[in-house]
This record gives C-alpha cells, sequence and structure tokens, in this order.
C-alpha cells in the first residue's frame, strides 16, 4: 500500500512540473522580506544577478505549479515577473495583474544561490 502511494506522489508530481524560462531584466530590485520599503538595485555587472540569472537558465524544467504566498527571503521584481528565494524554495510570481500571484516553484539546496540568499541577512 505504502509503495503504491508512494507510486502515485512521484507520477503526480513529474506529470505536473512545468518549463520556465524566465530571463532578468538588464536592471532589477530586490527587496528583503525584513524591509520590503528599501530596494536594492541589481544590475548584470553584480555577483548576485549573475548567479541567479546563470541559475535560472540552467533550471528551466521541472518547477511545479503553485499558489499562495511564501515567507521569508529575498523577493526581486524583474518586469512582469518577481522571484522570490528562500532558503530552501525560488517562487517564480505573476505581478502583471493588480495582485501579485505565485505560479512555480522549484526546491533548492542549502548551497544553491547563496549570493542571492545573503541580500537578505
Amino acid at each position: 500500500m505504502l509503495k503504491t502511494l508512494i507510486d502515485l506522489i512521484t507520477v503526480f508530481t513529474v506529470g505536473c512540473s512545468q518549463s520556465v524560462n524566465l530571463q532578468l531584466a538588464p536592471q532589477v530590485n530586490a527587496y528583503v522580506h525584513s524591509n520590503s520599503q528599501q530596494a536594492i538595485p541589481l544590475t548584470i555587472k553584480d555577483p548576485a544577478y549573475k548567479e541567479l540569472n546563470d541559475w535560472l537558465n540552467r533550471n528551466q524544467q521541472d518547477w511545479l505549479t503553485t499558489s499562495g504566498r511564501y515567507p521569508g527571503g529575498v523577493y526581486i521584481k524583474s518586469n512582469n515577473h518577481g522571484i522570490q528565494v528562500t532558503p530552501l524554495k525560488v517562487i517564480i510570481y505573476s505581478s502583471s495583474a493588480a495582485e501579485t500571484k505565485a505560479l512555480y516553484i522549484k526546491h533548492i539546496g542549502p548551497e544553491d544561490l547563496k549570493l542571492t540568499k545573503k541580500l537578505g541577512q
């Protein structure tokens, strides 16, 4: 029974994965959860920008659909999207409508996106 349940969860998760192709704008603003009023400008010259943009290029597959809001981390606003980086997740938001809406989520390890995560410390 447990094996069947695990198999069903695996099939459901793999079947629901999406491809996300997101390029950062040449200049973006990062906002730290603890001080969301202060923007941290990032450009293609900044190491955290390069790290996140490279990571997004390498990780276009296997995103899971999601909704809701996630606490903590750093929020990067780029064109009509937001990218939230928390210690163990990256969440992609649509911000083109009047309300920001979570679209996709991908789990990451503690070693991923270290420079981007440091913006929040």
